[in-house]
């Protein structure tokens, strides 16, 4: 009697747990697809990062040959100081090109990360509902030989 009480109760929660599993792996797919987004968007700002250098570069360029046109005379003075100056804009724009593409790798990592995480959430999940339909099955297939029993 207490096993048919038993069963009856889980049976009876049972459907719930499939609803709330099913809205969970929506969610996971949900938010996977904001990850894939995300990455999307990553893409796009490192190419518009390497335009925006490349622009740089060129105006640090145009700047220099500005200075030197504007120059009477070229004294080595004059010379040594410009190119150390230009050298340190050089400088400037490849360590900021550099901690830009670090930190789009790190960014981009983070996403992998939790896309991974969020897989094997869903294999969980999925797990989890094979189980319950199995023991949902176990279930009624123990109620109904109970019933048809004589």
């Amino acid at each position: 009697m207490r096993l048919r009480i038993f069963m009856l109760l889980a049976l009876s929660l049972l459907p719930g747990c499939r609803g709330w599993i099913q809205t969970r792996l929506d969610l996971v797919d949900q938010a996977r697809r904001g990850i894939a987004l995300g990455a999307g968007d990553l893409t796009d700002q490192a190419r518009v990062a390497d335009e925006l250098t490349v622009l740089r570069r060129r105006l640090l360029d145009q700047a220099f040959d500005q200075d030197a046109r504007a120059q009477a005379t070229l004294t080595p003075e004059w010379v040594i100081e410009a190119r150390q100056a230009y050298a340190v804009g050089l400088t400037a724009l490849e360590d900021q090109r550099r901690s830009h593409s670090s930190a789009r790798l790190v960014a981009a990592d983070n996403l992998t990360a939790a896309d991974q995480a969020l897989e094997r959430l869903r294999w969980l999940d999925e797990l989890e509902l094979h189980s319950l339909d199995r023991l949902t099955a176990a279930f009624r297939a123990r109620r109904d030989s109970a019933t048809t029993r004589p």
